[in-house]
This record gives C-alpha cells, sequence and structure tokens, in this order.
C-alpha cells in the first residue's frame, strides 16, 4: 500500500523501520483516509480506512478502534452504503460504552441517526438524536457547532416526516447556530 499524499514520505520511513503494521501507522492511514473523505475521494479512502481498521482492531483495547469504526461508517455512509454504515456506526457504538469514550459515543449517534433515517427507520433515529442531545448538552458549551448537526439532522427527519414547518423551523435554527 502507498497512499497518495503530500505527507506520503511517512510511510517509506514507517515500512523501512518495519513500523507499518503499528498504531501510529494505522493513525497515519487514518488520517490520510479523513482527508480524503473530506476531499470527496471515498472510494480511495477506503482502502486506507480498511488498513486501519485491521491495525485497530488487532488491539486488545476495546477503545482502539472506537474511533475508527465512526469514522468507518461515515465513510460508508458517504458511499451509500447504508445498511454497512449502520452495522460498523452500532458496533463503534458498543466499543465506544466499554470504553466509557463520550465523544466517540456522542459522533456514532449522530452517525446511526442519519443512517436510520437513510433507512427509513425515524423512530430509531429520533431516539439517537435524543441520545445524543443530552450529553452533547453536558460537554459542549452553548452555540457549539455540533448543535447545528443535530438540528439540520433533526429538520431531515422532520423533512421526511412530512413535517415541513418544523423542519423550516429545524434548518433555521441549524443555520444561526453554523453562523
Amino acid at each position: 500500500m502507498t497512499p497518495s499524499s503530500p505527507s506520503a514520505a511517512a510511510w517509506p520511513r514507517l515500512t523501512a523501520l518495519g513500523r507499518d503494521d503499528t498504531f501510529d501507522a494505522a493513525t497515519l492511514l487514518g488520517n490520510w483516509a479523513q482527508v480524503l473523505l473530506q476531499m470527496g475521494r471515498p472510494l480511495e479512502a477506503q482502502q486506507y480506512k480498511q488498513r486501519e481498521l485491521e491495525i485497530k482492531l488487532a488491539v486488545p483495547d476495546p477503545g482502539a478502534a472506537s474511533m475508527s469504526l465512526t469514522n468507518y461508517a461515515q465513510l460508508l455512509f458517504e458511499l451509500a452504503r447504508l445498511d454497512e454504515a449502520a452495522d460498523y456506526a452500532e458496533r463503534a457504538y458498543r466499543e465506544a460504552v466499554k470504553a466509557d469514550n463520550q465523544v466517540v459515543l456522542n459522533q456514532t449517534r449522530l452517525r446511526l441517526a442519519r443512517s436510520y433515517r437513510e433507512q427509513h427507520d425515524s423512530a430509531r433515529a429520533a431516539q439517537m438524536l435524543d441520545e445524543a442531545e443530552a450529553p452533547m448538552r453536558q460537554l459542549l458549551p452553548a452555540g457549539h457547532f455540533a448543535f447545528a448537526s443535530l438540528a439540520a439532522e433533526r429538520a431531515l427527519l422532520a423533512s421526511q416526516q412530512e413535517d415541513f414547518p418544523r423542519a423550516l423551523e429545524l434548518i433555521n435554527e441549524a443555520l444561526e447556530i453554523a453562523e
């Protein structure tokens, strides 16, 4: 595997040192995958994310792979592989619960809500949003941009349920927070 990135010089060095199967290598691969995903290149990102997961899942620490699993779920969501995305997000959720990782739990709840909404499971989507909101309010300051994501997701759910006045109210709230 030869990652294509401006910082790709790090990969041959890791390989030469025999460290291409280490946690540090997995982190590097995962970071490259995230950048590629943000650049709109999810198919290219997938190969790096898969290798990252192979490495991190080999670590006995239950929380080691939880962020990687939830990020992979997002990648699969972007590829419209909704059932797989939900499966990985559910796995990430279980791992984050074991590790008591609130950051991963909250991100994963939002990813699960998106997946469930896209699968037309409104009840589960709303439940995940409700479960995400309370801890977010405890962990984050008022006006944090994460609340824009929460409101936007609620707006999409309301729209799907054809509650257009509520959807408009919520998307306006999301925009206000984002501004």
